[in-house]
């Protein structure tokens, strides 16, 4: 099935699938968008042109850190991980996602 998430979802569900990638090991931008896409049978897709702001935003809020590292054709690229506060943050979020889940049963 070819389903996408909805838009309004995509953005939570980018934020979640990324930290938690983070969060168990650092990895690349080009790497992080393939993870995501492979974890979701495709149904959340990223389109690299919106995750380097995205990256840059976290970054800057302190959620995630990342170092220089050079590939084999010696060329330098990040390689991000999850920081503390961005555990924190990912904790949040998943706490007020079950919050709001629990209202569907109300």
């Amino acid at each position: 099935m070819d389903q996408k998430i909805s838009k309004e979802l995509q953005t939570y569900a980018i934020t979640v699938l990324i930290f938690k990638l983070l969060k168990n090991d650092a990895s690349y931008g080009y790497k992080l968008i393939k993870d995501v896409e492979a974890m979701t049978n495709s149904m959340v897709q990223i389109e690299e042109g919106y995750l380097y702001p995205v990256l840059a935003k976290w970054k800057k809020a302190g959620y995630i850190d990342y170092n220089w590292e050079m590939t084999t054709g010696n060329q330098r690229r990040k390689k991000y991980k999850l920081s503390a506060a961005g555990n924190v943050f990912l904790n949040r979020l998943l706490s007020e996602a079950k919050e709001i889940e629990t209202l569907y049963g109300k």
